[in-house]
């Protein structure tokens, strides 16, 4: 540690600040035993330096003004105790997420996001029926007045935007039971509603699902071939048929490969469903396997190519009872 004595000042002279002698200031008296002089008397630098050092000063501040505005990166503003949310980035909607944004902000009653299934729908040039997989919806659980008020708003709202409609025929005893689908060239939108009869202490409700016209032509798209196949092997008229849900997977045989899709009735009132199980041989066509609810037999399994395209997959033992893995 320095000693203490080493801290103090220290008369040192600063460069460019020369002590100047005070006699020197005075000047001199001019006699007639002293001729005045002619020689200039020496520039005062004091004044100069100090502009010197200003106009440094006045550099490094705009220097530093040019990084701020034009280089310095932006830093996010310090976290508050405020209680608001930080902002986040807006979500872009479709055209259905935007419907259901809509009624979201006009349907009265207690409003939730729902995770029902949209409609089925024919889209033009197909013969059949598809759900696609994508779809927006909310439920509004409220009371028979306030129901009656949400189907008529939901109705103003579609006919104002020109969409078509068709809805099922009206129940003599549950007119507020509604099941109607109203569709454009870019949304397809399912309401179904529910009043209860007397003696169910359930609530009234409307569920409003909607799904893009693009995610049902491509559905149908993808269905197409499968469509094709079944109406083919089941005589079932595919104008009552629907199908969706449809994966595809690859068979640890090369060259083989199996498909599952869901298929149900179409139209309004639809029940029951099934998967509907599909299978393809090298360089072949789809071919369709049967439907079911349940796990397959493995039994069933019995041709060398239903063996190869199902392989690993699991089926059910009904001599031990137990699940098995299909071998080729």
């Amino acid at each position: 540690m320095e000693d203490k004595k080493d801290m103090q000042p220290r008369d040192e002279e600063m460069p460019g600040t020369e002590q100047i002698d005070e006699s020197e200031q005075m000047p001199k008296q001019v006699t007639e035993s002293t001729p005045m002089s002619l020689e200039k008397p020496p520039k005062a630098r004091k004044p100069f330096k100090a502009l010197m050092a200003v106009g440094a000063l006045l550099l490094v501040a705009l220097a530093g003004l040019v990084y701020y505005f034009f280089f310095m990166p932006t830093k996010a503003p310090a976290a508050t105790n405020s209680g608001a949310k930080p902002a986040t980035k807006q979500e872009v909607l479709t055209a259905a997420g935007q419907v259901i944004a809509d009624m979201k902000t006009k349907l009265e009653g207690t409003v939730k996001d729902t995770d029902t299934s949209g409609p089925a729908f024919q889209p033009s040039g197909y013969e059949f029926w598809v759900q696609p997989s994508t779809y927006y919806g909310v439920i509004a659980t409220s009371s028979t007045d306030v129901l009656v008020k949400n189907l008529d708003m939901v109705d103003t709202y579609f006919t104002d935007k020109d969409y078509n409609v068709a809805q099922a025929d009206p129940q003599a005893d549950f007119p507020l039971n509604k099941e109607i689908t109203y569709d454009s060239k870019e949304v397809v939108c399912g309401i179904t509603s529910y009043d209860p009869p007397q003696g169910d202490a359930s609530d009234p409700w409307m569920n409003v699902v909607c799904e893009d016209m693009s995610d049902i032509l491509a559905t149908a798209k993808e269905a197409e071939p499968f469509a094709v196949v079944y109406a083919a092997s089941t005589n079932e008229p595919l104008a009552d048929t629907s199908f969706s849900q449809v994966v595809i997977d690859e068979s640890p045989v090369e060259g083989y490969r199996n498909a599952t899709v869901a298929i149900s009735q179409s139209g309004f009132g639809r029940v029951g469903g099934f998967a509907g199980l599909f299978y393809q041989v090298p360089d072949g066509e789809w071919q369709y396997f049967k439907g079911t609810q349940e796990t397959v037999d493995c039994k069933e399994y019995n041709t060398d190519d239903l063996k190869k395209a199902f392989a690993s997959q699991n089926c059910y033992d009904s001599e031990s009872n137990t699940s098995s893995a299909i071998e080729p």
